[in-house]
């Protein structure tokens, strides 16, 4: 994982304690900003740091709903096994945007 995402993630488990929990159901959304480090060689969002982006939202939202703990509790943690994306238009340097992960 690259300095940049692990900073991300750090942020996060600093910050998820300030915010409201989750119901099952509901819908996590985290505001984030492109970064320069974030960027390909044809200045937009890398496609693999999409998918890591993803990984925090799904973070934030087991952390809020409560399933992270329950997970470790019980020596289990998640794992994506399979993923689909369709990407829709590219996010360019400090481009804002809202990251929203929903359980299915």
């Amino acid at each position: 994982m690259r300095v940049n995402l692990l900073l991300r993630l750090l942020w996060l488990r600093l910050t998820v304690g300030r915010k409201t929990p989750l119901g099952f159901g509901d819908v996590d959304r985290l505001p984030m900003r492109a970064r320069w480090t974030d960027l390909d060689q044809l200045r937009h969002v890398n496609n693999g740091v999409f998918l890591s982006m993803m990984d925090l939202g799904r973070v934030d939202l087991m952390i809020r709903t409560g399933v992270w703990k329950k997970l470790m509790d019980a020596g289990f943690y998640p794992v994506v096994a399979a993923q689909t994306i369709t990407y829709r238009k590219s996010l360019q340097w400090r481009q804002k945007f809202v990251l929203e992960t929903r359980m299915a």
